[in-house]
């Protein structure tokens, strides 16, 4: 019987016609924050995002923040021409 699942990671591909981009996202026991990171051939970046606005109170997930942050990162990594790496 599970009880519960923790998910403390995710990685998935993005295909793009510019080269795939590889994307991780991690959350860590104790933290306030997870880190989201981009990574495609030599370029990559890494976003803090604050926990407290991607689920509720009750640890639901929240669709449209969660969407809206990913959103607005991979516009700033399809932006951007250099690696970086974001606190």
């Amino acid at each position: 019987m599970l009880e519960y699942l923790v998910v403390k990671g995710s990685n998935f591909v993005i295909r793009d016609p510019k080269g795939d981009i590889f994307v991780g996202f991690e959350m860590r026991k104790g933290h306030s924050h997870a880190t989201l990171s981009m990574r495609q051939g030599s370029r990559k970046a890494q976003y803090k995002v604050e926990i407290e606005k991607l689920f509720d109170f009750e640890g639901s997930l929240l669709q449209t923040p969660t969407l809206n942050m990913f959103n607005q990162n991979l516009g700033n990594f399809s932006s951007s021409k250099e690696s970086k790496k974001t606190n």
